[in-house]
């Protein structure tokens, strides 16, 4: 049976930037010494939110899944949201 390479889900940007969030903490907590670890460790970490956030609000951002925002012209349909 041969692999179907199409069928293959690509990675959100919510994956990309949580894992770039993840290192960045991880990285800050490890390597920097005292204070600095916190204010490290904060700013990839406030980035995140924001980010998230502006995915949450903007849908055309595509943050999470795919999202289809537009129809064809001159046909009535109803737009589901959740």
């Amino acid at each position: 049976m041969r692999y179907n390479y199409r069928q293959v889900q690509r990675m959100t940007p919510f994956y990309y930037t949580t894992i770039a969030a993840a290192a960045g903490i991880a990285g800050a907590a490890f390597f920097l010494p005292g204070q600095a670890a916190w204010l490290g460790a904060g700013i990839p970490l406030f980035a995140w939110l924001a980010l998230t956030a502006a995915g949450v609000f903007i849908m055309r951002l595509n943050y999470f899944c795919a999202s289809i925002r537009r129809g064809k012209a001159g046909k009535k349909r109803i737009a589901l949201t959740f």
